[in-house]
């Protein structure tokens, strides 16, 4: 379906396009997924003023996710490296600000729930976590959890 907001969208379970998405210095071409329970199922007006909003508010939403990803990744940095494993430094290097973290996360889907507040949830993979990656969820335009992807499900 061609929808005019979010452009061409195909059907799997939900509804999934893509999307260009500005993070860490870098410009990345995401997945955009937008849940709904069957294809029959319209996109909500919520869904769309949760892109809406997320668009009009982009730079300090992105500014507050790279910080807390900082900050998460900060304070589990010391647990990872307790396993002492092979290419430690690689997986969880010690890093000291913000622009470092993009080296460690990449952007792979940009997750439109179906609710009744505009809420978002950006999914990451990262190099210290291959299994659970990172994610955040964003609620009515802020942030409010950055964890293991499951939790902001």
């Amino acid at each position: 379906m061609q929808d005019e907001l979010f452009g061409h969208l195909e059907y799997d379970y939900l509804w999934q396009g893509k999307i260009e998405f500005f993070i860490f210095n870098q410009n990345n071409n995401i997945t955009l997924s937008i849940e709904c329970e069957d294809e029959d199922e319209d996109i909500t007006d919520v869904q769309r003023k949760s892109m809406v909003e997320f668009a009009k508010n982009k730079e300090r939403i992105i500014k507050e996710i790279e910080t807390k990803i900082f900050n998460y990744y900060q304070s589990i940095c010391p647990l990872k490296r307790e396993k002492r494993v092979a290419d430690i430094d690689k997986i969880a290097p010690i890093i000291h600000n913000v622009d470092e973290v993009g080296s460690l996360v990449k952007p792979v889907n940009f997750y439109i729930k179906n609710s009744d507040e505009r809420t978002i949830a950006i999914l990451f993979e990262c190099t210290w976590d291959f299994d659970l990656g990172v994610g955040v969820e964003i609620v009515n335009e802020e942030v409010i959890r950055v964890g293991v992807q499951n939790d902001v499900m």
